[in-house]
């Protein structure tokens, strides 16, 4: 399944930046997933209508954790509404994420000649704020091994003579990383949570700033341009089918 992403990639970045077929490569992914993204928009929409009444539940049996799930399952029902269905786009995207990102950290990956330099960053195969000059330093225990990722990129920074920062920006200045927790924070602001779910969300676009850090620089491009498509989907969703007008179905 690597190599098929790897092929892929190839394929767009054959006469292309390897950062712009990672950009088409995440747009074709967000147009298959469309129609499901849509339900799911439909699903959370459905959900938000009946929250008052799930509320209701809730205080009246706070001390019956039974009851309140049978009441909870029942109300449901009685409208027709999964709480799960909602999930259901992500985690079916989730093995792609994992594909591609084994696929981008692969030595095939990092032993493509080319066509990795893209905007600020030398290379998409490394973190955005990786330091070429103290590589050796940190991962030497690592370099040994001849078909490891960490022997890959030492001999692509030895062929290519890099130096210095992988960033032509400040090094203190790891913008990529920034600009995903920027993309996470308006994505989830389309999403129409109420404010209980808005506090419960509040830390996610600085966790993924941080794990970006950690994340060779193509990954992180991915997760940008996922997470811009699906704010601006949302956007063109809530104008298409504003909330007010999905109804709630009820079974009779």
């Amino acid at each position: 399944m690597n190599n098929f992403f790897i092929e892929i990639l190839k394929f767009f970045g054959s006469n292309l930046n390897y950062g712009y077929a990672i950009i088409l490569l995440t747009l074709l992914v967000k147009l298959v997933f469309w129609p499901l993204t849509g339900k799911q928009y439909e699903s959370m929409a459905a959900m938000r209508k009946v929250q008052p009444k799930l509320k209701d539940l809730q205080q009246k049996h706070a001390k019956e954790p039974q009851v309140l799930q049978q009441k909870m399952m029942a109300l449901y029902k009685e409208h027709n509404v999964n709480p799960f269905s909602g999930c259901l786009p992500m985690l079916i995207q989730l093995p792609i994420l994992l594909v591609l990102y084994a696929s981008l950290n692969s030595v095939a990956f990092i032993n493509l000649d080319g066509g990795k330099e893209f905007l600020w960053i030398n290379d998409i195969s490394f973190k955005e704020t990786q330091t070429f000059a103290n590589y050796y330093d940190e991962n030497k225990k690592n370099i040994s091994g001849e078909t490891t990722r960490e022997n890959a990129l030492y001999k692509l920074i030895q062929s290519k003579n890099y130096s210095g920062s992988n960033s032509n920006l400040p090094y203190a200045l790891p913008v990529l990383a920034f600009l995903v927790a920027l993309t996470t924070y308006f994505s989830q602001k389309t999403m129409g949570m109420d404010k209980e779910q808005e506090k419960m969300m509040l830390l996610m676009p600085v966790v993924m700033m941080l794990v970006c850090l950690n994340l060779s620089a193509g990954i992180s491009i991915y997760l940008l341009i996922s997470n811009l498509f699906a704010g601006l989907q949302q956007l063109y969703m809530l104008k298409k089918i504003p909330p007010n007008t999905i109804a709630v179905k009820q079974l009779k």
